[in-house]
């Protein structure tokens, strides 16, 4: 990378092993790079998504439920109390929330096990009061 003119912060370094499904992450390991320790981490958040070595976004699930929650109820902290909104607004604020729990989804879409189907679930129910 220094031959491309990057520099890279070794301080926010992080690294993570990808393993198979019968291999478990690997206890206290370590790279070394110009002096600095950096430990092999079992998961890291990467743009967004949170990775683990098995590519099985099991965590990335269980932070997002409670984050479309939140988005949710926010939205509906803007909208008019008496007369609820309208089909429009109610249609725009629900593909907001769409477009967060959809993000990523190329990459984690062959990972949609029913337990993560299940935590993208839960956050519906705010969505459409």
């Amino acid at each position: 990378m220094g031959m491309l003119g990057l520099r890279v912060s070794i301080s926010k370094t992080e690294a993570l092993l990808f393993h198979g499904p019968r291999k478990g992450p690997p206890r206290g390991e370590s790279i070394t790079v110009r002096g600095t320790v950096i430990k092999v981490q079992a998961q890291m958040k990467y743009l967004g998504l949170i990775l683990d070595g098995r590519w099985s976004f099991g965590q990335h699930f269980v932070h997002l439920g409670p984050r479309l929650i939140n988005a949710a109820a926010a939205l509906g902290r803007l909208l008019p109390n008496v007369g609820g909104p309208g089909s429009l607004c109610r249609h725009l604020y629900s593909g907001v929330v769409r477009s967060m729990a959809l993000y990523g989804a190329p990459i984690w879409v062959d990972a949609l096990t029913a337990d993560n189907r299940a935590l993208l679930r839960k956050p519906q129910r705010v969505i459409a009061v």
